[in-house]
């Protein structure tokens, strides 16, 4: 439905959930509200609101009964605002985790993340993400090591070295990942160019993720354009990229651990990395 050649031009909603597939059932909420609004496609004979869903694994952390229901995503929406968005586990980010390369007993917390730009010439970008990830999370900028696969016995974020070297996790053991991503802008984009920024913003994902896009990370990127301005769609492509990137560095450092001894969240060195500094 949503590639260039389906004939629905509009999304009306976009959901990420926590909860694997039972956690989909919260998207029946939003197609609720949207409903009473009378907001949908018009078929005739009633408004079919077009919501985009998507869940990530997340059931070995916590309750794995305890899934967001449609009540969850009907009372998501009456709560919705324009104050600034909750970043870290919070959310779909809830259960996250990243760095499962070398098996989940090495594996920490990742997250949600979120941060909108807008240019001089008036052209917002903003994104959402959610990172839940086989590879380990790199600085956007000094390409460090920040979050991810974490060694007690070295004291820091075990690397692609150490993986090759050591064989340390078997490929059954990567199948739980699935990094989401929404990427919005106020330009007048037609649907091919909305697919292209999509495509674009993905890339943002191999900067900061390693190793990023494997048969076991489900990623799944949606872009929405609301028509306001006008804007290249290259330029604007290369924006969402960096700002994934960001987002996705963001939405790790603002997780915190479930438990105390159990997929902690490594915060190691930060005040080294950013000198400080957190954004």
């Amino acid at each position: 439905m949503l590639k260039p050649l389906s004939f629905v031009e509009k999304v009306h909603a976009v959901v990420f959930t926590g909860g694997s597939v039972f956690g989909l059932d919260a998207a029946g909420g939003v197609i609720r509200y949207l409903e009473e609004r009378n907001i949908g496609y018009d078929v005739g004979l009633r408004r079919i609101p077009i919501v985009c869903a998507a869940a990530l694994y997340d059931l070995e952390i916590g309750d794995p009964l305890a899934t967001p229901k449609r009540e969850d995503g009907y009372t998501a929406c009456l709560s919705a605002n324009s104050n600034k968005v909750k970043e870290g586990s919070v959310g779909a980010g809830t259960g996250a985790t990243i760095g499962k390369l070398f098996g989940p007993e090495y594996a920490r917390k990742g997250g949600q993340g979120s941060i909108c730009i807008t240019s001089k010439n008036g052209v917002k970008v903003g994104v959402l993400v959610v990172v839940n990830s086989v590879g380990n999370i790199y600085h956007f900028r000094t390409g460090r090591a920040i979050a991810g696969a974490f060694s007690s016995k070295k004291g820091d974020v075990l690397s692609f070295q150490d993986f090759f070297k050591n064989r340390i996790a078997s490929s059954n053991k990567l199948v739980k990942n699935t990094t989401l991503g929404v990427v919005a802008t106020n330009c007048r984009f037609n649907k091919q160019e909305v697919n292209k920024l999509a495509d674009m913003a993905h890339n943002g994902v191999s900067h900061v993720i390693r190793p990023a896009h494997t048969t076991h990370d489900g990623d799944i990127f949606i872009a929405i354009a609301t028509g306001e301005v006008s804007g290249n769609i290259n330029r604007v492509g290369m924006l969402a990229e960096w700002v994934v990137a960001k987002s996705i560095c963001r939405a790790v450092m603002r997780s915190k651990s479930v438990t105390k001894d159990a997929l902690g969240y490594h915060k190691i060195g930060f005040e080294k990395i950013f000198r400080g500094k957190t954004s």
